[in-house]
């Protein structure tokens, strides 16, 4: 009998998610205001990534503290967020530089209130990482690196929009190395030995996170975008 590992067990899941995310972004693309979007698109992917290393960070100190922190399972998955956190390490800062090279000033994105769908789901990593288990958090992480832009995509934005491609730089870059980094979380997962309710809460973060970033998406196309810098 075939064994499902707990990486498997989530990317099925996971994968019932792709075709609306696909329909989002193709909405995206196709959208007349694309120059537009695309600012904010960059705004709502900082939004994300300046909480993904303090999230890290949370889940590590609170790993720490764990009276069962001897258990393997903690040490893999420390050693996990302490690589990750310094891959991940000052990303936002450069999705700031791709928006300046597009003639926004820094400062007024940072003084821009996020969006509330963003903030629902880094405040909900907060909860599980505080009040069931830290590890729950890569639910939310599989999802960030889970369908990272593809070259083509990328090609086409860059053609649409008329930007330079300097202002793409974060999205090439993760084009070539998130698929590395869901191996990594793969791999994590299935060394772990994780209760199947602790793996069902891992899932259900996964496509909560994923469910709502598809909502945010269809909002850049299904409302007019207006420029606000």
């Amino acid at each position: 009998m075939k064994i499902i590992t707990n990486s498997q067990k989530l990317r099925v899941m996971m994968k019932l998610m792709f075709p609306s995310m696909t329909d989002a972004i193709t909405a995206l693309e196709e959208n007349q205001q694309i120059s537009i979007i695309y600012q904010e698109y960059l705004f709502i992917l900082h939004s994300f990534v300046r909480a993904s290393v303090p999230l890290m960070n949370k889940a590590y100190q609170q790993l720490q503290q764990d009276t069962s922190k001897q258990d393997p399972m903690y040490s893999l998955l420390l050693n996990y967020l302490e690589h990750h956190i310094e891959e991940e390490n000052n990303h936002d800062l450069w999705i700031l530089e791709d928006l300046e090279i597009l003639g926004i000033n820094r400062q007024e994105l940072l003084n821009r209130v996020p969006n509330y769908k963003v903030a629902e789901i880094v405040g909900m990593q907060y909860y599980w990482i505080y009040h069931f288990h830290p590890a729950v958090l890569l639910g939310y992480i599989a999802v960030m690196e889970g369908q990272p832009p593809s070259m083509k995509m990328i090609e086409r934005m860059i053609a649409k929009t008329g930007y330079p491609r300097e202002a793409f730089r974060t999205l090439i870059y993760h084009s070539q190395v998130d698929a590395e980094h869901q191996k990594d979380l793969d791999t994590l997962l299935d060394d772990m030995n994780l209760s199947s309710d602790l793996l069902s809460a891992v899932i259900k973060n996964a496509l909560h996170t994923f469910s709502v970033s598809i909502d945010i998406l269809r909002g850049l196309t299904e409302q007019s975008v207006t420029r606000i810098y």
